[in-house]
Order: C-alpha cells, then sequence, then structure tokens
C-alpha cells in the first residue's frame, strides 16, 4: 500500500525535486491538549492558518532582495498564492532567489526537466525592458555551479504568467546532496522590478521514462521486491482530516497548474503531483494489480477518530464519486471521465479488479449502511471486481460487517511481538469459525509495533521507551504470520 505518510510521496517516490513549489500549503503539529478533548492544531509553521502556505526551503540571492508572498497575482484558480520577488533600485551583481529542496538536491550526470512559470509588475517596468533568467544547481559548500541554463532576453508579461522550460545537464556527480536550485539574474537588468513566480519544478529522469512520474532510485527498490499489487491512496489519506479534504481523485488529474493540493493527513500538505494518473501508470510500468481505494464518506477529522460520516440521504454523492472514479480508470472515449483520461494522455483504458471501499471504517459507526449502499451500487454497475471491505469484527460492540461471498475483508494488525506469536495460526480455520467461506482476508497492514510490555496493550502515542521506530530484527517475527494452512483463506 502506498500514501503519502513521512514524505513518501512529495520529496520521496514522487520524482519532483523543488520543494514546495507552489506555496500550495505548509505543515502543523497535531497533539492532545491538557484540559481539552481530542487532538487540535498545536503548531503550525504558518502562524496565523494553519496549514496555509509559507515560504519554506526558499531563500533571496542578493544584498536588499525582498521575497514575499502573493495572492493578488495567482497562477491559476487551482494555485492562488505565488512569489513575490523585488529587486531593490540599487541591485548590482547577481540577484535571485534559491530552493532548497527535500533535504538538497542528490546531482548526477543525467536530463534534469526544469520549468517555471513567471509574471512581471507593469508600474515597476513600464518600459518593458527584458531580462536574463539562469536557472541552476550550486553547491553550498564549494559554491560551484553543476549545470545551469540561461533564458536570454525574455521579455515581460503583465497580464498572463508564462512559463519557461529547460533542460539542465550536469556532467558530474556532485560529493553530496548540500545544493540548491538557483533562479538568478542580472542585477543591473532588473533594479527597482517586481516578478512573480509559480510552480517551479525540476524532474530528474523518471522510471521507465513516464512523465511526471516517479523517482527511479526508489521506484526501481520497489520494484526489485517483486511487488504483486499495489493498494492505493491510502490509508488515512483517502479519507481527509475532514469531508472538505477528503482525496478527491479528480483534482489530482491534469497539468499541475490545476491542481490545489490537499492537507494531507499526516501533518503536511499535498501537492497532488502523484495523483490518479499516476498511480494507475505506476501500477502499468510494474506490471502489478491496481488496488483501488475509493472515499467512502467517512473522514478521521482533526480531534478524533470518529469523525463526520456523510447520512444515508447523501450518501448517493459519494457512489457517484466512486462509479466516475472507476469510468475515468476504465471508461472509453463514448464516457465523460473515460474521455478525460484519453485527454490526459493515457488512451488504453485500465484493468481494475479489486476495489477496497473506504479505509480503517471500524474507527466509524456508520460503516454497516455506507457499506452497503457503496456495495450495491458499485456491484451493480461493475459486478465482475472484488470488492473489500475495511471491516468486520473490529467494531463488535456496535456491528459486525456481513461480507457478501466472493469478496474480501482487509484486516489491519499493529501488534506486541507476543501477539503475532499467540496468534500464528489465526487464520486456519477462519472461514469455517466465522461462517465465511465464501471470503478471504487482505493482511492490509500489520506490524510489530512496539515491545512486549506488561499490560499487551499498544499505545498509540508512541512512547519512546517501548515504541518500534526503525526496523529491526524483532519485528521480523510478523514476516510469516499465518501458518500454511491459511493459504485458503488470505
Amino acid at each position: 500500500m502506498h500514501e503519502d505518510i513521512n514524505h513518501s510521496g512529495d520529496g520521496g517516490i514522487y520524482a519532483e525535486m523543488i520543494a514546495n513549489r507552489a506555496f500550495q500549503g505548509s505543515n502543523s503539529i497535531i497533539s492532545t491538549l491538557d484540559g481539552y478533548v481530542g487532538t487540535y492544531v498545536t503548531d503550525s509553521e504558518n502562524d496565523v492558518v494553519p496549514f496555509d502556505p509559507v515560504m519554506t526551503a526558499w531563500a533571496p540571492i542578493g544584498h536588499g532582495v525582498r521575497m514575499t508572498l502573493d495572492i493578488l497575482h495567482p497562477l491559476s484558480d487551482a494555485l492562488e498564492t505565488s512569489l513575490q520577488i523585488d529587486f531593490p533600485l540599487n541591485a548590482t551583481g547577481e540577484v535571485g532567489f534559491q530552493n532548497f529542496g527535500w533535504w538538497g538536491f542528490d546531482i548526477h550526470p543525467q536530463q534534469y526537466k526544469t520549468s517555471l512559470w513567471y509574471l512581471n509588475n507593469y508600474p515597476r517596468n513600464t518600459q518593458g525592458n527584458a531580462s536574463d533568467i539562469t536557472v541552476s544547481f550550486r553547491s553550498n559548500v564549494t559554491g560551484e555551479t553543476w549545470a545551469s541554463s540561461t533564458f536570454k532576453n525574455v521579455t515581460p508579461t503583465y497580464i498572463d504568467f508564462k512559463q519557461l522550460e529547460t533542460t539542465l545537464y550536469p556532467n558530474a556527480t556532485a560529493p553530496d546532496a548540500n545544493n540548491t536550485f538557483a533562479i538568478t539574474f542580472d542585477g543591473a537588468q532588473v533594479a527597482g522590478q517586481t516578478f512573480y513566480f509559480n510552480l517551479v519544478s525540476v524532474f530528474p529522469e523518471t522510471f521507465k521514462g513516464y512523465q511526471n512520474g516517479l523517482r527511479p532510485d526508489i521506484a526501481q527498490g520497489f520494484y526489485d521486491l517483486n511487488p504483486t499489487f499495489l493498494r492505493f491512496p491510502g490509508g488515512n489519506n483517502l479519507e481527509g482530516y475532514s469531508p472538505a479534504q477528503r482525496w478527491k481523485w479528480w483534482e489530482t488529474l491534469g497539468p499541475l497548474q490545476n491542481r490545489p493540493g490537499r492537507v494531507g493527513d499526516w501533518n503536511y500538505y499535498n501537492t497532488q503531483g502523484l495523483g490518479l494518473l499516476e498511480y494507475l501508470e505506476w501500477t502499468e510500468a510494474m506490471n502489478i494489480e491496481p488496488v483501488l481505494a475509493v472515499y467512502a464518506g467517512f473522514s478521521l477529522d482533526v480531534y478524533g477518530q470518529n469523525g463526520a460520516s456523510y447520512p444515508p440521504e447523501q450518501m448517493p454523492e459519494i457512489l457517484q464519486e466512486a462509479l466516475d472514479e472507476l469510468e475515468y480508470c476504465m471508461g472509453d472515449n463514448s464516457t465523460k471521465w473515460g474521455a478525460q483520461r484519453i485527454a490526459d494522455g493515457h488512451p488504453e483504458p485500465f484493468k481494475i479488479n479489486f476495489v477496497e471501499i473506504g479505509n480503517e471504517d471500524w474507527f466509524s459507526v456508520t460503516y454497516p449502511y455506507r457499506f452497503q449502499i457503496m456495495y450495491d451500487g458499485l456491484k451493480k454497475a461493475y459486478p465482475n471486481i472484488t470488492y473489500i471491505s475495511t471491516a468486520f469484527n473490529e467494531n463488535a460492540a456496535n456491528y459486525n460487517i456481513s461480507i457478501p461471498d466472493g469478496n474480501m475483508w482487509d484486516w489491519h494488525g499493529y501488534q506486541e511481538p507476543s501477539w503475532f506469536l499467540a496468534n500464528f495460526d489465526l487464520w486456519d480455520n477462519w472461514q469455517e469459525e466465522t461462517n465465511n467461506t465464501g471470503v478471504t482476508v487482505l493482511l492490509g497492514e500489520y506490524s510489530v509495533i512496539q515491545i512486549d510490555t506488561p499490560s499487551g496493550i499498544v499505545n498509540y502515542s508512541y512512547p519512546l521507551d517501548v515504541h518500534v521506530q526503525y526496523p529491526r530484527l524483532l519485528s521480523a517475527i510478523r514476516r510469516d504470520f499465518g501458518s500454511a494452512q491459511s493459504g485458503q483463506a488470505i
């Protein structure tokens, strides 16, 4: 399974090298507060509005260069905040701004596709003076330039942003990642002027050459594990901190300037560069089975786990979202969303054999009606798909889910080592014991999450003295969870 957690997407397998490329949002810390119920945003990069845009990862170059955020000159309806660069009247020499990347820039001899969008301020350049704009990789340690390209005599634009594109070709490998990406000018050419920038992007060569694709080293490592399927896009990150911030698949399509991003469920903003089509192409590139998780009307909400659920009378609109998503994946050009996929550059339909209805919906008391509405509607439209319930008996105090024969249950378990030992044969007779002879189990998520404790109860505040933060030999005890007799159920 992949979801954007711990920057596994943005800053990870998604190949974009520029951090905070479009000033979409920021990080926040969510934790408990003494005297209050549940969890809250307790700290945020943006001191006024949590998750709102910031200038993190950017810095000016040159004396007196002023750098601020601007909402008066949006690149698009989706990307509403731009970076404003003001050059002083006495600007001389090299001036501009730079990006520090996701923990620096790892530079090797290869092609780096580079682009940026710019706009000029008319009152500060009424003469329409052109300027040269240089983009480069440079070392923070030695100042050495690894690669550069200059756009000559760039004419100003005052109404609509214009895009500049080039390719950088380093001819050497940088000894470390302590490098920046710089956008610079001759101070004499731009003295007293103001520019607006947005969607600054640098992509290395991607896994199997897919546009807007995967970082090749991480993707190759995953591919070398010989995976057979990929569940996406989550995970909690499917559900959103609120219904409004759920993973809206249709907002992840098309040109990057039309993708607004969203508040992710793991304390940081997601660019949505890794969208539905990119996930599908990931499975295509590796010839693995896509397991598509669809939003099922439940969001965690920032303050606690039993969050907001769509009521029965509004569930048809959530069902329609899922039906439209499947049409995008598998429809032909006679369908609205199939035609959109073709327009997005993928003429051939994808084959979806497995659909997961929600994620960990045992956190809610509403899954019985939500699952039934989603299952009935999806099954009617796509009878040959195997549907996966995200709950069975985890919330037994309130309900059990009756999973129809021929479908699956996605089981998740985060436990201590001794639990896995004691339950080694859990699945041997599970089908018969639970009267689910026609239902199979997807072991979707499981981990040794803490060392054995006297209580045997997992502490999800993750105290350092018992939490298993990194893989260790102890964790391997869950590797072969399930005995040889479990094959029929798993």
